[in-house]
């Protein structure tokens, strides 16, 4: 025991400089293994192709949705700039490399995205043609309630139905599952959809995600929910290889209600999931 004393007196100065950088390398390892951990699991959740990633998305100007495309402007406004944020960094830690992202505004159906991309939709059946017509295409038995004076003059009557319900509750129906209920007032939702090339059926296209929810605030959370929620999402979402269709609450400061998670992939999908 004398003998371990008098080592530790003549090399203290020694112990006092490597005992806080190897307890610093411990720890720096210990984070980089678990951000690892975390990094494959939102993978396996996204389930993305080594190519460039497309975001297509609205033009926001302050509250409202204005249709005039992204080249029109040489500023990302704030929503923009977040949602970019938001999925390149997550992208990144994916396949640790520079995120390719092209803004592409507003498209109808005619406009030619290339297949092979990712394409991440922010937005929902309203601004987008094309989210529009792959509701109707793989999502044909979720309908959205709305005020009936609402229904009557909206364009896209086939994803909606009139709502008789109290005037600030809303439904969103998917088949014959029970509704999914939220208070228009004092809450949103937010969906978060994927389709990978076997629901569209030719191994050449990348994946899709369509996020939206009932407001831009709620558009900006389905953004944060891939690079914030990570393991969250994974605990929730691990078997969902092919396809999903979630739905959940959140509030007008951005937080996520992870206990309003309602995943109605069997229901939506029910020859895929």
């Amino acid at each position: 025991m004398k003998v371990i004393f008098e080592f530790y007196d003549r090399f203290e100065y020694v112990f006092r400089i490597f005992i806080p950088v190897i307890a610093f390398i411990i720890g720096w390892t210990i984070s980089k293994l678990k951000n690892y951990k975390n990094n494959e699991k939102i993978k396996s959740v996204l389930s993305l192709k080594k190519n460039d990633s497309l975001i297509i998305m609205p033009v926001w100007e302050g509250t409202g949705i204005i249709e005039k495309t992204r080249p029109a402007r040489k500023c990302l406004l704030y929503e923009e700039s977040f949602i970019l944020h938001e999925i390149k960094t997550t992208v990144n830690d994916i396949f640790k490399s520079n995120f390719s992202a092209k803004f592409m505004g507003l498209v109808d159906s005619s406009t030619l995205l290339e297949p092979s991309n990712n394409h991440f939709y922010f937005g929902g059946y309203g601004p987008h043609a094309n989210v529009y017509r792959m509701l109707k295409q793989f999502c044909s038995i979720v309908k959205f309630s709305c005020d009936e004076e609402s229904y009557e003059h909206h364009k896209h009557k086939d994803v909606l139905y009139p709502c008789k319900h109290k005037a600030d509750i809303r439904q969103i129906r998917v088949g014959d599952s029970k509704p999914f209920e939220y208070d228009c007032v004092k809450e949103g939702y937010e969906i978060l959809i994927k389709l990978t090339n076997k629901i569209l059926k030719d191994d050449g296209r990348g994946t899709i995600h369509i996020c939206f929810g009932n407001s831009a605030t709620a558009t900006l959370a389905s953004a944060q929910c891939f690079n914030r929620h990570r393991v969250e999402l994974h605990s929730r979402l691990k078997k969902r290889k092919t396809c999903y269709f979630v739905i959940m609450k959140c509030y007008s400061n951005g937080e996520i209600d992870f206990t309003s998670f309602v995943d109605y992939t069997d229901e939506v999908f029910v020859n895929y999931a």
